[in-house]
């Protein structure tokens, strides 16, 4: 889908609607421009069981495909971790199949990284992502080191002004050689002097003064931004030489790490965080980042330095005034640094969340300039580096700790702000409170519980939805002083959330030692008609005069569904589409998937029409990147027990929103059937019923099944229609897997293969698909596309019609979708699907309200049915919750009567009525 995707891109630019990156089929985010990633670069991870990129054929095909340059191991002197885990039982970080891949700059970086992915060889794939610095403008009028005061630095310092061995790693634009406060500070290399020899075999020849890794030499004097030299002076300039300023670490000294290129951008920030870990840095500070570089790789560089090297990292935690997560502040580990003013409100500028460990002064910050001079600045970059000196004198009073214990010393010990009437809009959204250096030296000490590791589960199928009970799992540590009669409570703040079990009693835990509560877990249940949301809960630790807290999200009543009984993986979405419920970044859906291999479609639904101008779908758009003509009725039903094959999902939607644009008013009732029998493992089934929901008839009416392709290449396809098998078939040109849509029902099919970019007079989706180009594809054949040697990027859309649908009439029919191996494996899968489809055949599914009554709807405590014809054999009645999952069942022989609701919460329910061959589902909607 290259073609369309470029369109699709330059609309939502033109319209700024796009949104943060959910990872699944990537695309850049909405606050990405050019200038925040490296063009013509990748940064992937091989899976673990994937050592030897030369052996590896399929990597190096990729390489030749895509025409990339080369593809170098971003750090060749790691080696694999000879233990599995820490003293801790943290597991160690394996960062050697890290590799940075090279290809033309004219290449898009979506789809590079999109086919990196279909290989299936690689953990991940990012682009090399450019951080940004955060400070603002500086203040000449303010010439003091008030923070100082503030910190009680002056005061903590007759304690301890830390030690030459304890080294701040500075991340950043470079340093200043030349300053006086900062030339005597830097941790010299003396295992490396400069004489053009890699004397200590670290890799870096003559890395006696740090490293430059912007322009890869053993210089890191900043050369066009001086943001770093400012962060350095706050870190650690040197104290007590009658110049200057006195940076926060005192005796502490500053690996200097230049992470900047010529131009200033920061193009080897975490490079730098791994370089700072493997040369004895035991405090790291990032004073950079963005919102959009949140991924598995900056995970692991992260964990890499804190759990394999002991190292702590603080980062600032950003300078958007918002709640927006802002990495590396963001990720596990980090102790991210929000910025205050010299009254201790939140700066204006700071960002705020419960990701927030701990606040410093960030306003009109005086340190460190270029030469021998000193400026004012201010930022939350400004705010780190103060904690970061603050980290390394706690780390020289207390060697006994580890890096993570000193964070936790440096949280528990910080004053509390967010009490004061102008931080009352932040509680508990900057962290434990404000730095306060004197305390973190002399308080005794508490314990610091914090929750590790934790996850949601329920009795059943993990889709989370109203009236169901969610049991929540949690492992917590503490890192410092035992407990007595610990115990921790969960709260949720969402009315539609109740409580059941919040307490968990732990006592005693003792000074590193870590408890679950897996036997006895948190649990609480999700009341009635429960929107899709994330729900935040807040879990506190209590122990007498101590307290804290720690926050976790789940997301819930998810409107789509993954079918996975047998070799195919497919999302069913709420409203007309598969594979993803989010077209625009292929987000919120596993795809379609065959034996759990790479996903191989992009746009992927259900269309319908009378017209050009009368085309209801969801798929891409012409004025908009996507329509949005379908809406939902209901969530994605999970029939239990299905009335046909092995599971069964059903889904109801119309064409009646307030974003539709086809002014059809037909509403499609439909059910997708999937199979775990060996026989009827390589397909799935669609029956729709198609409602004319209007007083007039329509006599050109189509409907069809569009599937926009891409398999492991998206421009190497193919697609043919195979008149033996009535199959639309698509594959790529090295025939890795084969997929296929067919028509079940009893009418003429139409088979369009399209060449996405126009190839062969095909209807073309370069800009944009429109509705005259839709209608044209629902009514027209077209045989063969990606017929070219190199094959193509293709879609395929299977259609049927003209139809004569007549007010209020329902239009029945019936799709196949196969996916297999060889042809074969579809012919088998076809002959099957007939079969089957025999039987679904037989059964007159009717939702309408027409052929079974019930009322009152909305209901309260009775509910009454009746039929519209007589019942001539047992009538099984069941009532569904919105997840599918059965509540209630009974057989009944009459043709009336009423159903007990008092013991059901409010909500909405299907119920459902099924008798020889007929099959009613209603909505019930519960309410008092």
């Amino acid at each position: 889908m290259r073609f369309l995707f470029c369109f699709i891109i330059s609309i939502l630019f033109s319209m700024c609607l796009l949104h943060a990156q959910e990872i699944e089929k990537f695309s850049l985010p909405k606050e990405c421009t050019d200038e925040d990633y490296i063009a013509g670069k990748a940064i992937v991870k091989f899976k673990s069981e994937v050592r030897d990129r030369e052996k590896n054929d399929l990597f190096n095909s990729l390489l030749y495909k895509i025409g990339a340059d080369s593809a170098v191991q971003k750090f060749p002197n790691s080696r694999l971790p000879k233990e599995k885990y820490n003293e801790l039982g943290m597991p160690f970080v394996d960062i050697s199949g890290i590799y940075e891949i090279y290809f033309s700059e004219d290449l898009s970086i979506e789809e590079i990284i999109n086919t990196l992915m279909k290989s299936n060889i690689f953990e991940y794939v990012y682009p090399h992502y450019i951080d940004k610095p955060l400070y603002v403008p500086n203040d000449p009028n303010i010439s003091s080191q008030y923070y100082l005061d503030k910190i009680k630095a002056y005061d903590a310092w007759d304690i301890c002004k830390g030690s030459e061995d304890r080294v701040i790693g500075i991340i950043d634009t470079g340093y200043e050689f030349n300053h006086p406060d900062l030339v005597n500070a830097v941790k010299y290399n003396y295992n490396d002097t400069i004489d053009g020899i890699d004397n200590d075999n670290d890799g870096y020849v003559d890395n006696f003064m740090g490293w430059d890794l912007g322009s890869f030499d053993n210089d890191p004097q900043f050369t066009s931004h001086s943001h770093g030299v400012h962060v350095s002076g706050l870190a650690g300039a040197t104290a007590d030489n009658g110049f200057g300023i006195a940076g926060v670490g005192f005796n502490s000294k500053l690996l200097p790490v230049k992470v900047s290129n010529d131009n200033g951008y920061l193009v080897a920030s975490y490079d730098g965080i791994i370089y700072a870990a493997d040369h004895g840095a035991n405090v790291i500070n990032c004073s950079w980042g963005s919102t959009y570089s949140g991924n598995l790789y900056g995970q692991d560089i992260i964990d890499y330095a804190t759990i394999n090297c002991n190292a702590l990292v603080v980062a600032a935690c950003g300078n958007d005034n918002n709640e927006v997560p802002f990495y590396p502040a963001s990720y596990k580990y980090v102790l991210s640094v929000a910025g205050s003013d010299i009254n201790d409100h939140k700066l204006d500028i700071s960002t705020y969340n419960y990701l927030v460990d701990i606040v410093a002064p960030g306003k009109s910050i005086y340190s460190t300039w270029i030469g021998a001079s000193f400026t004012s600045s201010g930022g939350t970059s400004m705010a780190a580096p103060i904690v970061s000196g603050a980290a390394a004198i706690v780390s020289s009073h207390f060697p006994e700790l580890n890096m993570l214990q000193v964070a936790e010393r440096l949280r528990t010990t910080a004053d509390v702000i967010d009490t004061i009437s102008e931080n009352s809009s932040y509680y508990e959204k900057l962290g434990k409170g404000r730095l306060n250096l004197y305390r973190a030296l002399t308080d005794t000490f508490s314990s610091s519980v914090r929750l590790i590791k934790w996850d949601f589960s329920d009795s059943a199928d993990m889709d989370f939805g109203q009236n169901d009970t969610i049991y929540f799992n949690a492992k917590i540590i503490n890192y410092l002083a035992p407990t007595n009669n610990l115990f921790a409570k969960l709260e949720c703040l969402n009315p539609r959330v109740m409580l059941i079990d919040s307490i968990w009693d732990i006592g005693n835990l003792n000074t590193l030692a870590a408890a679950n509560n897996y036997e006895n877990p948190f649990k609480f249940k999700l009341l009635n008609v429960l929107p899709s949301e994330k729900i935040e809960f807040r879990i506190y630790f209590f122990d007498g005069d101590y307290y804290s807290f720690d926050y976790v999200s789940i997301n819930v009543n998810k409107d789509y569904k993954t079918l996975d009984t047998n070799n195919i993986t497919v999302t069913i979405t709420s409203a007309g589409n598969f594979g993803y419920n989010d077209l625009i970044y292929l987000t919120q859906g596993d795809g379609f998937r065959y034996k759990n291999g790479a996903n191989l479609v992009s746009g992927f639904g259900f269309m319908c029409g009378t017209g050009p101008s009368r085309v209801a779908d969801n798929l891409y758009g012409i004025v908009n990147p996507v329509d949005k003509d379908f809406s939902s009725n209901g969530y994605v039903l999970n029939m239990f027990p299905p009335p046909f094959g092995d599971k069964c999902y059903f889904s109801s939607y119309s064409d009646k929103g307030e974003e539709s644009a086809s002014n059809l008013n037909v509403e499609i009732r439909q059910f997708t059937y999937g199979w775990n029998t060996l026989k009827d493992k390589n397909y799935f089934i669609i029956d729709y019923n198609i409602i004319n929901d209007t007083t007039e008839a329509y006599n050109n009416f189509y409907a069809g099944l569009f599937a926009d392709w891409d398999i492991i290449i998206s421009n190497e396809n193919r697609c043919w229609y195979d008149p033996d098998l009535n199959l639309l078939i698509t594959t790529d040109i090295d025939s890795s897997v084969y997929v296929a849509i067919g028509l079940l029902s009893d009418y003429s099919a139409i088979h369009y293969a399209s060449d996405l970019n126009g190839f062969n007079n095909s209807i073309s989706l370069t800009d944009g698909f429109s509705g005259l180009d839709k209608y044209n594809m629902m009514k027209t054949n077209r045989f063969a596309s990606g017929t070219d040697f190199s094959g193509n990027d293709v879609a395929a859309m299977v259609s049927s019609g003209p139809h004569v649908v007549e007010a209020k009439d329902t239009l029945k029919l019936s799709f196949v979708v196969l996916a297999g191996r060889s042809i074969s494996e579809l012919e088998e899968g076809i002959v099957r699907a007939n079969e089957q489809y025999e039987n679904i055949n037989k059964v007159n599914y009717n939702i309408s309200e027409y052929e079974a009554f019930i009322y009152p709807n909305p209901a309260s405590d009775v509910l009454f049915y009746s039929f519209k014809e007589d019942v001539d054999a047992p009538v099984e009645i069941s009532i569904m919750d919105i997840n599918g999952k059965e509540i209630f069942k009974t057989s009944k022989k009459s043709s009336s009567g009423s159903l007990d609701l008092k013991s059901y919460s409010e909500g909405l329910y299907f119920i459902t009525f099924f008798r020889k061959n007929m099959y009613f589902v209603q909505k019930l909607l519960i309410k008092r």
